[in-house]
């Protein structure tokens, strides 16, 4: 290495340790455990942080498909209107699967409502309808 090459390259060591010296202490600490880096930035650069990691996506996990006959079944047993709900609404299930499971229980005319109106009509259907039978019986 030729003398002019020395003598720049003891220049730059006394610059970063000049540096280093104001660096503040948990700096140092997170340099030597390689979680952070020295880097050459040009003067008038401006330097700014990395954008902030995005949040973990909430992607929600898609419910099993209920079998229609396990759910037919179970709604046929229940007692009131809000106990179907709860059990639909406790499924989990999104638009697409709320239509499968109305259409494999033989409903029709569900592909434009919202999962709600879809719950609604098979309550409506199998327990409402039921419920209201049984009560004209009575009378």
């Amino acid at each position: 290495m030729s003398d002019d090459m020395t003598e720049e390259v003891h220049r730059t060591l006394a610059k970063v340790g000049d540096f280093l010296k104001k660096a503040k202490p948990e700096h140092l600490k997170s340099l030597l455990n390689d979680e952070a880096r020295l880097e050459i930035v040009p003067t008038g650069w401006k330097v700014s942080p990395p954008p902030a990691p995005k949040p973990p996506s909430r992607a929600r996990t898609k419910s099993p498909q209920p079998s229609a006959q396990v759910v037919e079944d179970q709604l046929r047993v229940m007692s009131t209107t809000s106990e179907a709900a709860d059990l639909l609404a406790g499924m989990g299930l999104n638009v697409t699967q709320m239509r499968k499971l109305a259409t494999e229980l033989g409903l029709r005319g569900v592909s434009k409502m919202q999962a709600d109106e879809v719950a609604e009509l098979i309550v409506r259907t199998f327990v409402g309808a039921r419920l209201d039978s049984e009560a004209l019986e009575r009378l």
